[in-house]
């Protein structure tokens, strides 16, 4: 956020998950920035309350849903912030809601700045949760939906004469992850909790990628026999759904060949 343009001069950013937490958070400072920010949620009623408060807490008022521009993002005026708020419907359980939501923004919005990759689950492994579709619910929602919607987007965005970006938000606990290509349990069933703590003390996968993370670069060094760092993956691997610290790991491993396709539009 702090390396952002300070006025993003109308343009358009894509926020999935983007009614709580750090998504909510990013669309009140994009519209701060003068930007338009579409809100692509899972439930369109909590998107608009969201929006709500987001006027509320920078303008007052109630939110619209269409874009607007403006030249003064230090002082936003109440009629841009309503008009900077579009409360956009996707499933990311859902493979046809998520190609159907593509759809719709790509004939809304000529032009897209970024997208952000935010939303995802986390859900307890035993309840063996799954999409729509069949996936595990972690692979399906946190890194399958994201997938496919960058992958319907990401042409029309590299059409732009503008630089664009994709923002893969992935987290710290991604080295608890584990991604056996040869079993692909993490597909359709997942991970199981009793697979992983058998494995406990083995060399996890490992990459360096500007993914946004929680964690850091701690997570980008190679394994060792440091006790100390053992004891905390241990800890960290303990409560994590082994299906959310992979899904995780999957978000960064994306990160390298997006950022290849984007390249010739990609900032520094």
């Amino acid at each position: 956020l702090q390396q952002g343009p300070a006025d993003l001069d109308g343009r358009v950013i894509v926020i999935t998950g983007a009614n709580v937490g750090l998504g909510y958070e990013s669309a009140k400072e994009f519209v701060k920035r003068n930007g338009t920010v579409v809100l692509a949620c899972r439930d369109v009623a909590k998107a608009e309350e969201a929006a709500r408060r987001i006027v509320k807490s920078v303008g007052g008022g109630t939110a619209g849903r269409a874009g607007g521009r403006s030249s003064t993002p230090q002082n936003v005026a109440l009629v841009h912030v309503e008009q900077s708020l579009d409360c956009m419907e996707v499933d990311l359980a859902s493979l046809e809601s998520v190609r159907t939501f593509a759809s719709k923004l790509t004939a809304k919005y000529p032009s897209i700045y970024a997208l952000v990759c935010n939303a995802g689950v986390w859900v307890p492994m035993e309840e063996e949760r799954k999409t729509g579709d069949g996936y595990e619910i972690h692979f399906g929602v946190n890194h399958l939906g994201h997938f496919a919607l960058i992958k319907s987007v990401v042409d029309h965005m590299a059409k732009s004469k503008e630089e664009c970006r994709v923002v893969l938000v992935s987290s710290g606990l991604l080295r608890s992850g584990k991604i056996d290509m040869d079993k692909q349990d993490f597909v359709y069933e997942g991970r199981k909790v009793a697979a992983a703590a058998a494995e406990e003390g083995t060399s996890t996968s490992r990459i360096s990628t500007n993914t946004a993370s929680d964690g850091a670069e701690e997570a980008l060094l190679p394994n060792n026999n440091d006790e100390r760092r053992q004891k905390k993956k241990k800890k960290n691997a303990s409560f994590a759904p082994t299906g959310y610290c992979d899904s995780k790991l999957m978000n960064a491993l994306m990160a390298p060949p997006l950022a290849t396709t984007l390249g010739k539009t990609a900032p520094p």
